[in-house]
């Protein structure tokens, strides 16, 4: 556990979780309790708040905890001074290939097949249309490294 705490990304999601989610969580609690002024709240400021903070403080507790268990797998200590390895630096010339950039591509290509293919049951054409070729066009480069012969201009 202590490995884990001590890894930068993991107390940097820590910290979103607490200021983030802590607020809308003491409000539904303290009105479940009975001790909020009103019986049925609705935060919207602290519901913003948590939204907004969600998915970076997964994203941040993710890539600690995946860090922390290869330094283990690895057998070095996790408070060691060198750089991880999951920092994609600016001269990089692979950076394209490089596995979490892949992972990224993936998810964005998903969620634009799935947006363009439910906004086509809607009819909303040409743009709909496109998000789902930019979105398959995401996924093929994420199997296969490369984009489509086509759209390599």
């Amino acid at each position: 556990m202590q490995a884990y705490i001590g890894n930068r990304w993991v107390k940097i999601g820590l910290t979103l979780v607490v200021l983030g989610w802590g607020p809308l969580i003491a409000i539904i609690v303290l009105a479940a309790l009975r001790l909020w002024p009103d019986p049925n709240p609705n935060p919207t400021g602290a519901g913003l708040l948590f939204f907004v903070t969600f998915w970076p403080a997964v994203i941040c507790l993710g890539v600690g905890a995946a860090q922390v268990a290869r330094q283990r797998m690895q057998g070095t200590s996790p408070t060691s001074s060198r750089a991880p390895s999951l920092l994609i630096r600016v001269g990089q010339a692979d950076w394209p290939g490089h596995p979490v950039v892949r992972t990224i591509s993936g998810i964005v290509g998903l969620i634009l097949v799935v947006k363009g293919g439910t906004a086509i049951q809607h009819d909303h054409g040409r743009g709909a249309a496109s998000a789902i070729v930019l979105g398959v066009a995401a996924l093929y480069w994420t199997v296969t490294g490369r984009l489509p012969l086509r759209l390599r201009r």
